[in-house]
């Protein structure tokens, strides 16, 4: 590859909205899950009494009637960014969706109170020249009201001139307002303009319209900014609402929206797409400066690349080529090499075509390798097709993924496109959540990310992790974790069976069951609060706790009950602690090790994860022919019960208790067996010295 010249652009802050997910953290918990965050068309947008019927192919119908859209309502105060309510009401959702979005990623890059420089920042949003409340609006207003009453005067030529001016004060009074105050709100190009307006910044602003890709046009443009030192800061961002039925029209026009109504991008079985919606906006600044300043990193933008198709059979067509074109120039510029890129988040339509061009081109750039496959993932799946959104639901999304070092699942993997299988592909899409493990001492985490756009332009970018952010004590978007650890305890057993039956009933009221069970685990785990006789229970939210406490309730009002161990978690022993028991370390051997065993610690704990790092270095340089993260975490059970391969897992065990120091936990006793003696000892000596 021919050297040039890496962009090194930092992402400091993120915001967005997607269908299922209000902000980033809940975005970030979808992903992890993998929910389809698809659903049936909101009545607010289209009537499917009027416009769906699957057996149609009119070009006033639709037949489907799914897709991915914002929860409702679309929450926006008016207030809070000095914007008059009249014109909110009159215009365009996504203008105010992106200002909020913008003032959300400013507060998520420690900005909460305005930039440093004002004259310094960019602002750059991708946003379409579509169908929109503002245009339909005026179009309301003006033609349609018109065309109503020209038919009106045809079937009621009796009807006096008072009489058809009451029903056209009546249409008007029914459509969102349209005047002065309205204009600036209807107009598309003032969605970056009013960015600038409300937070005072005088550099550059502008909307990008490049279909698809728009997002990482705006991305590659922002970044140029600061390179070129144009600007320090930029806000970069997407937005896209679904308000009407013209787009699903247009898709089911052109047979690329899924008759079966599920988005199954890289899926042998997929037949289309659906639509999305949302919007994001990261801040970008140059990495030096960043790292000068100590702000945190989700990732390193290393290399954008854009490319035309050039004449082809169709403007509609999806080229292999074009986009194998942009991928390429992405690389060159980054001065990174394809063969160690560890994830491409594709753009994933699931039309077949486009997925068939994707995963040609992706075959012709990225090399097989020695080390098992490379993840492919792609966000519409679970969001639907965000169209210039899509672009930045994509980065966003990939950026957490290098920030938390974690490969997301991604529906379709359970009967992948033809062209992932076999030999014939580097990329494998899986089904489950797991830890990117590592092994490469010489090569950070990279990923590249995908965004074509209709009529021929593509778009990718190349990113790299920044392993101090990543490391570092700010635990990133992630609100949350799955299950919490709830220590009630009281004096006695029938104190804590009173204190027991007052949590439950206060759980009962007032929407106590929707309160963040983060939250209330903290006080309850109070210290002062607890008392020598407890009970542990391990909970996923506070209506299991409601329910688990009444079962435990139920157990230990019988004074023969000592004590409760069970699968769910729950732990109660009739001997009140005196707070001077020692404890225990028990590490398992070899033969114990499972599928997907200690992958829930690595995301939380960066000692669990290194380890497993240091395990695929090791095969990796003693060449053992395959990785053992592959084998532990591709659930190949076969492969694990191996001798060769068990040892990692069993061998990372004990060592992975090396993360109890910043728990401040110190065992008494460590007891273990077979290959986890050494490592256990390793343990064992840092708690002596």
């Amino acid at each position: 590859m021919k050297p040039g010249r890496s962009l090194d652009i930092a992402i400091i802050g993120m915001a967005c909205r997607f269908p299922g997910a209000r902000d980033l953290a809940s975005f970030w918990e979808n992903l992890l899950e993998a929910r389809d965050c698809t659903s049936d068309v909101p009545a607010d947008r289209w009537d499917p009494a009027v416009f769906f019927d699957p057996g149609s192919d009119s070009n006033d119908r639709v037949y489907c009637q799914r897709g991915g859209y914002l929860d409702a309502p679309i929450e926006f105060d008016p207030s809070r960014h000095g914007v008059m309510p009249l014109a909110v009401a009159g215009g365009e959702p996504e203008q105010y969706l992106v200002l909020d979005a913008a003032r959300e990623a400013l507060t998520d890059a420690g900005m909460s109170d305005g930039v440093p420089d004002t004259r310094r920042v960019e602002v750059v949003i991708g946003r379409g020249n579509y169908f929109n409340r503002g245009n339909l609006t005026r179009l309301q207003h003006g033609r349609i009201v018109a065309q109503t009453l020209a038919l009106l005067r045809e079937l009621h030529p009796d009807w006096d001139e008072a009489t058809f001016e009451a029903v056209r004060t009546d249409l008007k009074s029914s459509l969102p307002p349209f005047g002065p105050a309205t204009i600036t709100g209807q107009l598309t190009n003032a969605t970056a303009g009013r960015i600038a307006n409300r937070l005072n910044l005088t550099g550059a602003s502008y909307v990008v319209d490049a279909a698809s890709a728009s997002s990482l046009v705006a991305l590659d443009l922002g970044a140029r900014a600061l390179v070129e030192k144009r600007a320090d800061l930029a806000l970069v961002g997407g937005v896209y609402l679904a308000v009407d039925v013209d787009f699903p029209m247009v898709f089911c026009q052109l047979g690329a929206l899924s008759r079966n109504g599920r988005a199954r991008p890289f899926a042998s079985d997929a037949d289309g797409t659906l639509p999305g919606e949302g919007v994001g906006v990261v801040v970008l600044k140059r990495l030096a400066d960043a790292e000068r300043d100590g702000n945190r990193i989700y990732a390193v933008l290393k290399g954008v690349g854009l490319a035309s198709d050039g004449r082809r059979t169709g403007l509609a067509t999806p080229s292999a080529r074009g986009h194998a074109r942009a991928i390429r120039r992405a690389y060159k510029q980054a001065r990174v090499d394809p063969a160690t890129i560890g994830l491409v988040e594709g753009h994933g339509l699931g039309v077949p075509a486009s997925d068939r061009a994707e995963l040609r081109a992706l075959n012709a750039v990225f090399p097989r390798s020695h080390w098992g496959r490379r993840s492919l993932g792609s966000v519409s799946a679970l969001i639907g097709h965000a169209m210039p959104a899509a672009g930045i639901a994509a980065l966003i999304k990939t950026a957490l993924a290098l920030h938390n070092r974690v490969l997301l699942p991604t529906p379709g993997s359970d009967a992948p496109h033809p062209l992932l299988a076999g030999d014939a592909s580097s990329f494998t899409m899986s089904g489950i959540r797991r830890p990117w493990i590592h092994g490469d001492r010489d090569q950070p985490r990279r990923a590249g990310v995908n965004a074509f756009g209709f009529a021929g332009i593509s778009a990718h970018a190349v990113l790299e992790e920044h392993s101090p952010s990543a490391d570092g004590t700010n635990p990133g978007p992630q609100a949350r974790w799955e299950t919490e650890a709830i220590l009630l305890g009281a004096a006695d057993r029938g104190t804590w069976i009173a204190r027991a039956n007052g949590l439950i009933a206060w759980l009962s009221r007032d929407g106590n069951l929707a309160l963040s069970l983060k939250d209330l685990a903290f006080t309850l785990n109070q210290g002062d609060r607890a008392g020598p006789y407890r009970v542990g229970l391990v909970v996923k939210s506070p209506a299991e706790l409601q329910e688990r406490l009444q079962a435990v309730v139920t157990r230990i009002s019988d004074p023969k009950c000592l004590s409760i161990r069970d699968a769910r978690g729950t732990y109660f022993w009739d001997k009140p602690s005196t707070g001077s028991e020692t404890l225990a370390f028990l590490f398992p051997g070899e033969g114990s090790q499972y599928p997907g065993m200690l992958a829930d610690l690595c995301p939380h704990f960066p000692e669990v994860r290194t380890l497993f790092d240091t395990a695929d270095r090791i095969a990796r340089e003693r060449e053992f022919g395959k990785l053992p993260s592959e084998v532990l975490f591709g659930g190949d059970r076969r492969a694990i019960a191996s001798g060769r391969l068990a040892w990692p897992p069993t061998w990372s065990s004990p060592r992975s208790g090396h993360c109890t120091s910043s728990w401040r936990a110190s065992a008494s006793v460590l007891t273990r067996y077979s290959v986890t003696v050494v490592a256990s000892s390793s343990l064992w000596l840092r708690r002596v010295h």
